[in-house]
């Protein structure tokens, strides 16, 4: 009679431990959510800034282009299954540096949704659409003359290839986006300390803002 009811105990448990087992894979929720942090490089040079050593010499230069250089914020991820995947994310796109005689900084917002396809558990390719949001560039040379660029909400495709890294719950991204920005408005803000707000006529040619980069995607 024990082992009768031991082998009835047993077999519940192990009934009762499936149940969990499989009633866990199918409420097992199909979205993951996200922040990421990149780097990106390319599209036109838009300034430089040079620098100076302690004694006045030269101590190299940096530039600042369409295309640079810090991507940071948020994101989702649908799963289909296991073979299909949509990732849409928000985030803040930047790039500024500084000198004694100038400060120059270029800004966007960005709003995208990428379709994944995954080509195993490790890797997965994907192409969408990055729609970029108020880009602006300002340049500030001190004292002498600052300026301010707008240029029109731009969209583009994105080409991502992903690489999962499980015991991390994250993913690295390599990215290529070609994209161009179209200026919307120039004006100069500022002349030998004086506030203006000066228009620009003769506007300069749409600028380059193609870029390849690699992101960090953390997922929880």
């Amino acid at each position: 009679m024990k082992l009768s009811l031991s082998a009835l105990s047993l077999a519940a448990l192990f009934s009762f431990n499936a149940a969990a087992n499989q009633s866990e894979q199918v409420t097992e929720s199909p979205f993951k959510f996200s922040l990421f942090a990149g780097i990106t490089d390319g599209g036109d040079k838009l300034a430089s800034i040079s620098y100076e050593d302690e004694k006045g010499k030269g101590a190299g230069s940096e530039n600042i282009k369409a295309g640079d250089f810090l991507n940071i914020g948020a994101g989702v991820e649908y799963s289909f299954n296991k073979a299909w995947s949509v990732q849409s994310n928000i985030g803040y796109f930047f790039d500024s540096d500084s000198a004694d005689n100038a400060d120059i900084e270029i800004t966007r917002f960005v709003v995208e949704a990428v379709p994944y396809y995954h080509i195993n558990e490790k890797f997965k390719f994907g192409i969408g659409l990055t729609l970029h949001l108020n880009p602006e560039f300002e340049n500030d040379y001190t004292n002498i003359i600052a300026s301010k660029t707008e240029y029109d909400n731009a969209t583009a495709a994105v080409f991502s290839l992903g690489y999962k890294i499980e015991h991390m719950n994250s993913w690295f991204e390599l990215r290529y986006v070609p994209m161009d920005y179209s200026i919307k408005s120039q004006k100069v803000t500022q002349v030998f300390g004086q506030r203006v707000n000066l228009p620009v006529e003769n506007l300069d040619k749409d600028v380059d803002a193609s870029h390849i980069g690699i992101s960090w995607h953390y997922q929880f």
